[in-house]
C-alpha cells in the first residue's frame, strides 16, 4: 500500500489499484481511460472543497479497485441537508469543468480541451443517476430518510437503483454490440447491480449515523414501554 499525507489527510493507494490504473493508462491508445481518470479527481475535488468549507476534511482517502473510501469520523455531526450538499458537490464540480472546457475548447478549437470537457459531463451526469452506490442514490436516501424510517427508505431506494439501472445496461450492452470493443458502461452497471443483489453498498452502514441512533432510541423506548 502507498501512502502519503495532504493538507493533514492521509492518502492510501492499494497496490492492485495503482496496478490497474497504470496498465489502463499504459493500454489506452485513445485517451479515453485518462481523460476518465482526470474527470474522477476533479469529482472527489468538489466533495472535498466542500467539507473543507464546512472544516470537516476526512481523517482518511483509502482508494480501493472498485471504490473510493472516506474516513470522515465528523459526518455524524452533519445532518442529511449538509449531506446532500456534499454528495451534490462531485458533480457539480464535473459540470462547471465541462462547462468551462466545452467553452474553451469551441473557442481555441481544441480537440483535447473538447474531449476532456465530455469526459467531465459525462462523469457529472452519470453520477447523478438516482442509482445506490451513486452519488445520486444517496442524494435520493439523504432526502427520503427525512421523511421516511430507515427501512423504508432503503427499500424505496433499491426499488428506484434496479429501475435506473436496467436502461443504462441495456444501453451499455447495445454500445458493446455496435462497437465489438467498448464494454466499460456493461461492466460499470454489472458492478453496480451486484452492489445491489448483494446490498453492499459502500459506506452505507455509516453513512447517516443520526438514523441509527434515531433507530436505537426508538427501540430503547418500546422496550421500556413494555417492562413498564
Amino acid at each position: 500500500m502507498i501512502s502519503f499525507r495532504v493538507f493533514g489527510c492521509v492518502i492510501e493507494l492499494r497496490f492492485l489499484f495503482v496496478a490497474l490504473v497504470t496498465l489502463a493508462v499504459l493500454l489506452d491508445t485513445s485517451s479515453y481511460m485518462r481523460s476518465t481518470l482526470l474527470a474522477a479527481v476533479v469529482h472527489e475535488c468538489g466533495h472535498l472543497l466542500v467539507l473543507a468549507g464546512y472544516h470537516a476534511l476526512p481523517r482518511k482517502i483509502r482508494f480501493g479497485i472498485l471504490n473510493i473510501d472516506m474516513i470522515d469520523p465528523q459526518k455524524e455531526n452533519r445532518g442529511y441537508k449538509r449531506d446532500i450538499v456534499v454528495l451534490l458537490a462531485g458533480a457539480g464540480m464535473n459540470l462547471l469543468a465541462g462547462g468551462f472546457l466545452l467553452g474553451g475548447a469551441f473557442l481555441l478549437k481544441s480537440q483535447w480541451m473538447l474531449f476532456y470537457a465530455y469526459a467531465n459531463l459525462l462523469t457529472g451526469f452519470f453520477n447523478l443517476l438516482p442509482i445506490d452506490p451513486l452519488d445520486g442514490g444517496q442524494i435520493v436516501y439523504a432526502f427520503l430518510c427525512q421523511k421516511l424510517p430507515e427501512e423504508k427508505a432503503n427499500g424505496w431506494v433499491e426499488v428506484i437503483s434496479f429501475v435506473a439501472l436496467t436502461p443504462v445496461a441495456l444501453a451499455g450492452f447495445l454500445l458493446l454490440l455496435r462497437s465489438a470493443y467498448n464494454f466499460s458502461l456493461l461492466l460499470t452497471s454489472c458492478y453496480l447491480m451486484a452492489a445491489l443483489l448483494l446490498k453492499r453498498r459502500p459506506g452505507r452502514e455509516n453513512a447517516f449515523p443520526n438514523m441509527e441512533h434515531k433507530a436505537q432510541a426508538k427501540d430503547g423506548l418500546k422496550k421500556y414501554k413494555r417492562t413498564d
